[in-house]
């Protein structure tokens, strides 16, 4: 009888584990479902826009084209200003409501870069914008964006009765990394893939 006893305990011993085994793998695989579905709703970001104060940077999502006019040509709008329909609101009250606007545009044809995508930045305010300290964009000038430029909403270099304190001029200014790779040199050796394809935008974290 003893032997039969030993027998049923390692049997026992033995089946546990091997169902909680089984109840892990089940998990794990509901896991990673729920994981890959996050990522696939995750919104593709072309440009973060980096604090000088050292704050939480912002993220510019991929969007399609606003406005849908022929000939406009602008992709990726991004307001910048106090209202807070803005998509970065920033409460300032030297800064306007809607202060400045960050898009893309393809560079137009015969240029070297012809279809590569490229930033812009656009005031859209009475106060001014600038980009890298020194130039100042008035109502309705833009100026082209690249990596590593900054761009300020309230005056960095003023004095006097113009000056801004330092602390407010770093929280409304911002270092610039594009996220943005140019995908129309690869698509124009190939022309199998779908036209739907051709010229899309092909966003690399950096």
């Amino acid at each position: 009888g003893r032997g039969t006893m030993a027998d049923v305990d390692h049997e026992s011993t033995q089946l546990e584990p091997t169902q909680a085994e089984d109840f892990d793998d089940d998990d794990d695989e509901e896991g990673g479902e729920k994981e890959q579905e996050e990522e696939e709703k995750k919104p593709e970001v072309w440009c973060r826009l980096i604090p000088n104060d050292g704050s939480e940077f912002r993220t510019l999502d991929v969007s399609e084209a606003k406005g849908g006019g022929e000939g406009d040509e602008r992709l990726n709008e991004c307001v910048l200003g106090r209202s807070a329909k803005c998509d970065v609101v920033l409460a300032n009250p030297r800064i306007s409501n809607r202060h400045a606007l960050l898009y893309c545009e393809r560079a137009s044809s015969g240029e070297p870069c012809e279809g590569r995508l490229e930033a812009f930045i656009e005031d859209t305010s009475a106060n001014g914008t600038w980009v890298n300290k020194t130039v100042r964009l008035r109502k309705n000038q833009r100026r082209q964006l690249h990596s590593g430029d900054e761009i300020s909403l309230v005056n960095p270099a003023g004095t006097g009765r113009k000056a801004v304190p330092q602390a407010e001029v770093d929280a409304n200014s911002f270092v610039v990394k594009l996220l943005i790779h140019d995908a129309s040199r690869s698509h124009s050796h190939s022309h199998s893939d779908g036209g739907g394809e051709r010229g899309r935008s092909v966003l690399q974290m950096l």
